[in-house]
């Protein structure tokens, strides 16, 4: 999907959203992508963080999940081995594969930028047991636009239990507080339900249609921060001077 929802093809797998969504690459052809709500945000006294702005915290903590960094040294070094490296959990599904994980699109980020980091991967850890559940990151910080994505995998034997929810939910609540932050945007394919669900019920709504160059058609639904802020009592994060 991509909340993007696409870096792990939101509407791959059993394509119940609780899964897969987004994966951080961007489709190359954009088709009937009517963006009002990026329009009006744009439109909107110029919220953007001039200077120092906030930067996400190494966890990101939910009700039952820890969004836990990955560190540019962890996934360089991933990339350049064959076998998993070490996480600080148990990784008996090696979670960042390149097989299964978003490793071929965040290396070359990191390496032309190590400072985006703090955006992109982390992973899903239960708190209570320390296991790792799943993946999730932001495609890239804030655009020119203020618009982010996400894109999230829940590994098979975690599935059905909400963990997608909470992980999209908690990082959609760190980005509409952002100052940043100006609008959210999922995308999926349409057979992909679940995903459908989890973006409609957290407030999003259909912009316009895209083509990506793996996944096909997919959905754009977009909400703007200030709505999402509004919607679930977010608090907006000041600015350091």
């Amino acid at each position: 999907m991509a909340v993007g929802v696409r870096e792990y093809a939101v509407g791959g797998g059993e394509q119940n959203g609780e899964e897969r969504m987004g994966h951080g690459r961007h489709a190359t052809h954009r088709v009937d992508v009517a963006n009002p709500r990026a329009a009006a945000a744009a439109g909107r006294e110029d919220r953007a963080v001039r200077v120092s702005p906030p930067v996400p915290p190494t966890v990101l903590p939910g009700p039952r999940l820890d969004l836990v960094l990955v560190t540019v040294e962890q996934l360089l070094a991933r990339a350049a081995s064959d076998a998993p490296v070490e996480l600080g959990y148990d990784d008996p599904h090696d979670v960042l594969g390149p097989r299964s994980s978003p490793l071929r699109h965040r290396v070359p980020q990191v390496l032309a930028d190590p400072s985006v980091n703090p955006w992109l991967v982390r992973l899903a850890v239960l708190r209570q047991t320390r296991e790792i559940v799943g993946l999730i990151n932001f495609h890239a910080p804030p655009d020119a636009d203020g618009m982010v994505e996400v894109g999230y995998r829940v590994l098979l034997e975690h599935r059905r239990h909400g963990y997608a929810r909470e992980m999209a939910q908690i990082m959609w609540t760190y980005a509409a507080g952002h100052p940043a932050v100006r609008v959210l945007r999922a995308t999926f394919t349409p057979d992909n339900d679940g995903s459908r669900t989890i973006i409609e019920d957290a407030g999003f709504v259909q912009v316009g249609e895209q083509i990506d160059d793996e996944d096909g058609l997919e959905l754009v639904y977009e909400i703007t921060a200030d709505e999402f802020a509004t919607r679930w009592n977010v608090p907006r994060i000041s600015s350091r001077p």
